[in-house]
């Protein structure tokens, strides 16, 4: 057969669709016309013998294409002879219309033609897309797992397969074999084509499996051919890894290669979690109880907490159970807890780190955490022994076990690591584990404002005998920094930084915070905005206003320390009494920043001063743009012209919503509006 009749019959799929559309049309004409005669016989007989016609240039073009050699005639021939007695049947009904037969007998035909039509596009398409092509798409399960989560896969059905299906069978397979060559099943692979094998063990140099995609596109060599998805450089990867390592349908390989589980991150990337939103009032009654939250982001609804107290008690493990479905990360280090508790834990269901250091939990205790996905678990400085490691040993999907209170031994190197999945953190000894990190030590102050000095404490958890080393220029502390003992006496504005030290140990991560030295204090104020609760919109209930002028800056977390800061969803203006007077350089508002929740910092502050005409005249202003990293504290600073008045206002606009956050959409939004959250003025 000539390149040039090769080539016309590329055509078939692209006028098979004339023939079908055509006589659909007129199908439809005619059936109408059968009730009422609102259209000419002579255009019902142009459109059959036009569908005639388009249909008999289509199966020659089909029978054509099938004679390239590329589709196999047991795989076609249900396709190709439908697709002849459907032209046979379409020019019939066109004769028996000419001939004016009976109409019941022409409407039959006519509605068996459209059967046998679709038989043939229904077979065409199983040729085209495969048997599988009209199955309904399965929902995808949200608790599927992920396929980094595991420590080894059969890399040819796991992930070998999915790229071949999607890159390779499509023009491979039981009904069309270009070249020969199939490769829907493994025994077609291993055949390969008219021109032998298409890849050799443990060599991906020579072989066609991986060579062909790696070849320019302009060549006629290159596979996949131009105008079909072609393969990344992240399958060419692990399609060369799965030859170079002997091609193997069977084995598993182990997840240890970093080449490896970084192209396999890249192809197949890890399902993000995601929840229903929490209930507000569960998480207002959380806080109550002395939880801290933190949202991982708004985005998925998932959760970590961390309990402040030191009885966690039935009625709090109850008020936890309201979000099992978002809690992620659970703290409750320093805790004593119930039994109550332990029988709960398998409600958690999305629980994936969980720290108990310094608990009383036991080794008994461990077996209600089989019913949790954990994968990292602190246990440091609990009663947990050896046994009880033993036990996790078996956990299916924990990586990490942290157990410092324990001393390592020769035999335990043996029996933990040599054999388990797990990564164990004990405490150094004989050069067994890597060195460990010391925790961060813990700030201990109840005020970042101070007028003349302030105190400030540390405590440290776990380990005894490590330093604390301090800088309150915002350096970097470290050895030969100052030693804290017992104390810090802090006379000026300080930025303070902190770290923990001990031979055998890595230092911490930096604890800081800022310290102010304002110049006066707030005798009185008045605000014309009112506060709002931010859980529900209404009123504040009782004098909350004092927080902005209590000497105390919270936390970037203001799900957490909530009490501290002052919610406004809009404009904020008030004015404040000075308690004596003084020369004021620049206004500082404290105010939190979380985009995902609405928590929208200052667009534009106005500053106003009380003179000696007893009018409000301007004495600052200050525009900030949105901030486009994800910060959540910041400090606006306005500088001011303030000299020996004794009265304040100011004007605070806030940013709204930008267009594309999908809150504006949201039918589970908290509020309509955006919020500033302000926890503290400082005057300097």
């Amino acid at each position: 057969m000539s390149d040039l009749i090769s080539y016309l019959g590329r055509f078939h799929p692209v006028i098979l669709h004339l023939p079908i559309g055509s006589f659909i049309l007129t199908f439809l004409l005619a059936g109408l016309n059968f009730f009422k005669k609102n259209y000419s016989e002579k255009s019902i007989e142009l459109g059959l013998g036009f569908s005639f016609f388009s249909a008999v240039i289509t199966s020659i073009l089909g029978f054509i294409l099938f004679k390239t050699g590329e589709y196999q005639y047991d795989s076609i021939k249900i396709h190709l002879i439908l697709g002849i007695l459907s032209t046979l049947m379409i020019g019939l009904i066109w004769m028996v219309y000419i001939q004016k037969k009976s109409p019941n007998f022409f409407i039959v035909l006519f509605f068996l033609a459209v059967v046998l039509l679709s038989l043939t596009g229904h077979f065409g398409g199983i040729i085209t897309h495969g048997e599988q092509y009209l199955q309904f798409p399965k929902k995808e399960n949200e608790e599927s797992y992920n396929l980094l989560d595991k420590d080894s896969l059969k890399l040819y059905d796991e992930v070998i397969v999915e790229i071949l299906d999607k890159k390779c069978v499509p023009c491979h397979n039981s009904t069309k074999q270009k070249g020969g060559l199939a490769m829907h099943t493994r025994d077609a692979i291993i055949k390969g084509g008219e021109n032998g094998a298409i890849f050799f063990k443990g060599d991906s140099e020579k072989s066609k499996l991986t060579k062909y995609p790696k070849l320019p596109k302009d060549q006629k060599m290159h596979m996949p051919p131009s105008g079909r998805p072609q393969l990344s450089n992240e399958e060419i990867y692990l399609i060369d890894y799965w030859v170079n390592n002997g091609a193997n349908f069977e084995n598993k390989i182990v997840m240890s290669e970093p080449e490896l589980i970084k192209n396999l991150k890249i192809l197949f990337p890890q399902k993000e979690l995601s929840a229903n939103p929490p209930k507000l009032k569960d998480i207002k009654n959380l806080i109550e109880k002395n939880f801290r939250l933190e949202v991982v982001s708004h985005a998925s609804n998932l959760i970590t907490a961390k309990f402040m107290g030191k009885l966690l008690d039935r009625s709090s493990v109850d008020a936890l159970l309201k979000i099992k479905d978002q809690l992620i990360e659970l703290n409750v280090s320093d805790v004593v807890f119930e039994k109550y508790f332990f029988e709960k834990l398998s409600m958690f269901s999305r629980l994936e780190k969980l720290k108990l250091q310094n608990s009383a939990v036991e080794n008994k205790d461990l077996e209600f955490l089989f019913g949790i996905p954990l994968k990292w678990i602190n246990l440091s400085g609990s009663k947990i022994n050896f046994e009880g490691l033993k036990l996790l040993s078996n956990h299916p999907k924990l990586k990490k076990i942290y157990a410092t209170h324990i001393a390592s031994k020769p035999m335990v190197k043996d029996e933990f690591l040599s054999s388990s999945k797990i990564e164990y953190f004990f405490r150094l000894d004989n050069d067994f584990t890597e060195m460990q990190e010391l925790q961060n030590p813990i700030l201990e102050v109840e005020k970042n404002l101070f007028l003349d000095s302030i105190n400030v404490r540390f405590s440290t958890i776990g380990i005894k005998g490590n330093k604390i080393h301090y800088t309150l220029d915002g350096s970097e502390p470290d050895s030969l920094s100052d030693l804290y003992n017992n104390k810090i006496t802090i006379y000026n504005s300080s930025k303070l930084k902190a770290r923990s030290f001990k031979n055998g140990w890595i230092e911490s991560q930096i604890t800081q915070s800022e310290f102010f030295k304002v110049k006066t204090k707030i005798a009185d104020f008045n605000f014309e905005t009112t506060s709002k609760d931010y859980f529900n919109g209404t009123e504040a209930k009782g004098n909350y206003y004092y927080r902005l002028f209590d000497f105390s800056i919270g936390n970037e977390n203001f799900f957490s320390d909530y009490k501290r800061y002052l919610p406004f969803d809009s404009k904020l203006i008030f004015s404040i009494d000075i308690a004596e007077k003084t020369e004021l350089k620049e206004i500082i508002l404290s105010c939190a920043n979380n985009i995902d929740a609405g928590v929208m910092h200052p667009k534009s502050v106005k500053i106003f001063a009380k003179g000696e005409n007893h009018k409000f005249e301007l004495i600052g202003s200050k525009t900030f743009p949105r901030e486009k990293s994800k910060i959540l504290k910041k400090l606006f600073v306005i500088p001011v012209n303030y000299k020996n008045q004794t009265k304040l206002k100011l004007e605070i606009e806030k940013y709204e919503f930008p267009k594309w956050h999908p809150r504006l959409n949201d039918a589970n939004k908290i509020n309509d509006k955006t919020w500033l959250f302000m926890d503290e003025l400082l005057l300097m």
